[in-house]
């Protein structure tokens, strides 16, 4: 087509249409994929902890699919591959995208560990216990009780730090044993949380103990600490760190210079233990 045409043709178009295909051929390319976010918290929503404060479960990676066809911004989850995938509409911007993923992340990730495999609790399975293998035996002389043993190389081959043995019928190991870890948790969260808050001067209003497979621990507003069961799997250094994070929320609630330095004031070993619980993290959400 000659150039005058052309120009003919473009000044002939409506306005808006003009205006529409002008800011279309300036629009930048999507990405393939982009990160799945921790999610924005009102105001008043609890401080959470995904690592301490990074997440410690492996990245949750979006697919961008821009389709020509679609009417709207459309989130799906493959939970049984671990896949999440956004189908785009023409004319949206990476902006908009960020906006719709931050608003439905927390859905996301609740289908991805819904549908997440889990470790046994059965007699003869191997599980942390504050960092260290032990092994799960059945033991109906002991009743309804668990018990934490030394491990006995004869018992439990090489390698094993300790035997959770778990009294009652078999076929109730792994409830009773899922129990008796919450309640240890509760009571070594419980003791640190408040040790650490009396160092700050601050008061704690509520310990919650939960059953929880992306966050370690929430700080609210109003002085209530939540944190995962799952944290008496970890080594204790790490048990303490993510307590430590928590309670530092008191004072900072916030992730500023401020809160890091009372964290790393409070945490028997600094923010080493951050980098285990990126490492290693994943693995304990599988337990139970």
């Amino acid at each position: 087509m000659p150039a005058a045409s052309w120009r003919s043709y473009s000044l002939a178009m409506p306005s808006r249409k003009l205006t529409t295909l002008r800011r279309l051929i300036r629009r930048p390319a999507l990405p393939d994929t982009l990160p799945l976010p921790t999610g924005r918290l009102p105001a008043h929503a609890p401080v959470e902890t995904q690592e301490g404060a990074e997440s410690a479960a492996e990245p949750v990676s979006v697919a961008i699919r821009p389709h020509p066809n679609a009417r709207r911004l459309t989130l799906r989850v493959d939970a049984a591959r671990g896949v999440v995938r956004l189908t785009v509409p023409p004319g949206i911007g990476i902006g908009q995208i960020e906006g719709f993923l931050d608003r439905h992340a927390d859905w996301a990730r609740q289908k991805l560990e819904e549908a997440a495999p889990r470790g046994s609790l059965a007699d003869g399975e191997i599980i942390p216990f504050r960092g260290e293998p032990h092994l799960i035996r059945h033991d109906p002389a002991l009743g309804r009780r668990v018990e934490r043993r030394l491990a006995r190389p004869d018992e439990t081959g090489p390698g094993i730090a300790g035997v959770l043995a778990v009294g009652g019928p078999a076929e109730h190991v792994a409830s009773r044993l899922l129990a008796w870890l919450k309640a240890a948790a509760r009571k070594e969260l419980a003791e640190r949380s408040d040790k650490k808050a009396a160092l700050l001067g601050k008061a704690i209003s509520r310990i919650t103990v939960r059953d929880t497979r992306s966050r370690w621990g929430s700080c609210s507003s109003s002085g209530a600490l939540s944190f995962s069961w799952r944290l008496i799997l970890a080594p204790e250094a790490v048990i303490d760190y993510v307590v430590a994070h928590e309670v530092a929320h008191l004072a900072e609630m916030n992730h500023s210079p401020a809160f890091w330095a009372v964290c790393a004031r409070l945490s028997e070993e600094g923010l080493a233990p951050r980098d285990w619980l990126k490492r290693h993290g994943s693995a304990l959400w599988q337990v139970g």
